[in-house]
């Protein structure tokens, strides 16, 4: 539920437009909209690796 609102949000207040507001939650909905499901899934796993970077990143700050 929550995850359909977040992309729905993000559509609606970004626009959405191709290279200049569009978000990567959004470019994976619309990939696996259009059954571009390699597309859809690099896509999820670049989000994934991102979050696992900021979490390292912060993780180490905060020991320090």
């Amino acid at each position: 539920g929550r995850i359909v609102a977040e992309v729905g949000v993000a559509m609606i207040v970004g626009g959405n437009i191709k290279y200049d507001t569009r978000t990567i939650t959004t470019a994976i909905s619309l990939e696996t909209n259009k059954g571009e499901f390699a597309s859809g899934i690099a896509l999820a796993l670049v989000l994934i690796l991102i979050a696992f970077c900021l979490n390292f990143v912060t993780h180490k700050l905060k020991r320090t």
